[in-house]
């Protein structure tokens, strides 16, 4: 199983705001007409919220369920149980991410099953000519990586959305857009035709709010916008994850299945792994026992 996440990528209705109403991204498309999507919550805070989304995800809980605050027992997140199932891991992701991923997804959980690989992003990065950084290395070293390796969960995190709206401008947000659209296959579609799943999301949205209708300028906080949440894989062709089905590329109007915290319990359940009482419901379609 491979978890991407598409850091930037939130949900708004379409409109000048939203720097996916007019950019083109038929790859991520094709992506969510097929495979089984829903909306995911993010957390509900206004400072510090890339820390608490890759905490949500890789813990299933709130920050206020984690110990020092209350006194609650610090219980294990996603990284320690799979490694407690005798999975094998790695996490990919590029200098921007690299922290999130290994001190707030991971729990800075170490093992001998948990391989962390960093990407250095180039010093002085010009996101205006640029617009990947290093997300094309990230890419070709988890794919290269994951032919040889096999390992049974792999986290990917791409800065190219994220990073381009907070150094770039408008021209290179949309180049951003574009270009990450057309690596994503390249990730993706080897792992899915090996028989993998892909968990594609994002931990928090910022282009689809792009312009601040105050002040008309590139606003580059995160904003507190759902995020989608998609289950890519041949098996997975055709389901679904809620009543409603996406016909265009308005994604305002998908329900809200879950949060950033059912996406622990959902790795768990693919890959067959116990979840605890701790966490929440898994989000699968509802064919997934039938097909086990």
């Amino acid at each position: 199983m491979v978890l991407i996440l598409l850091d930037g990528w939130g949900i708004a209705p379409p409109g000048l705001h939203n720097a996916f109403t007019e950019t083109k991204w038929p790859n991520l498309r094709d992506y969510l007409q097929q495979y089984p999507l829903t909306a995911l919550a993010v957390p509900a805070i206004s400072c510090a919220c890339a820390k608490e989304a890759y905490a949500q995800i890789g813990s299933g809980q709130d920050k206020a369920a984690i110990p020092g605050l209350g006194g609650v027992a610090k219980r294990p997140g996603l990284t320690e149980l799979l490694a407690q199932a005798g999975s094998s891991q790695a996490y990919f992701g590029e200098t921007e991410k690299f922290p999130l991923l290994v001190n707030y997804l991971a729990d800075n959980y170490q093992g001998p099953q948990v391989d962390y690989q960093l990407v250095s992003t180039p010093l002085n990065n010009d996101y205006t000519e640029q617009v990947l950084a290093a997300s094309q290395q990230v890419v070709d070293q988890t794919v290269r990586y994951w032919r040889q390796y096999q390992p049974d969960f792999l986290a990917v995190s791409l800065a190219a959305w994220s990073s381009a709206i907070k150094y770039g401008n408008l021209e290179s947000v949309s180049k951003a857009i574009v270009a990450l659209d057309k690596l994503l296959p390249k990730l993706i579609n080897p792992i899915q035709q090996a028989g993998a799943t892909v968990l594609l999301t994002s931990a928090y949205g910022c282009l689809e709010n792009l312009i601040d209708p105050l002040t008309n300028k590139i606003n580059i906080s995160q904003s507190l916008n759902s995020v989608p949440f998609l289950i890519i894989g041949r098996s997975w062709t055709g389901q679904s994850l809620n009543e409603s089905e996406i016909i265009t590329d308005d994604l305002s109007v998908l329900p809200l299945g879950g949060s950033l915290k059912s996406i622990a319990p959902t790795i768990l359940a693919i890959m067959g792994v116990d979840r605890p009482s701790y966490l929440d419901k898994p989000l699968l379609p509802a064919r997934f026992n039938q097909t086990r």
